[in-house]
């Protein structure tokens, strides 16, 4: 019976913790872009709102649809 740790038991634990901690370091990279990537798509959808509210606020008028094409157009 190999038991609830594998076939080395806790003695393979550090090796296991070891491996684990590197994959979560491999990830470090991707998880910065993709975060990266959200941010700035976000910033262009707010950058996009600002300058149709604006408008609106200028001129008296905005459609709920204008709205959702600034954001569309953002991303």
């Amino acid at each position: 019976m190999t038991g609830e740790f594998g076939r080395g038991g806790i003695d393979d634990l550090p090796l296991k913790t070891a491996e684990a901690g590197a994959a979560l370091e491999a990830l470090k990279g991707p998880a910065e872009d993709a975060a990266n990537a959200i941010e700035a798509a976000f910033g262009r959808a707010g950058d996009s709102l600002t300058r149709s509210l604006a408008r609106a606020a200028a001129d008296g008028e905005v459609s709920l649809s204008e709205l959702a094409k600034a954001v569309l157009d953002a991303a």
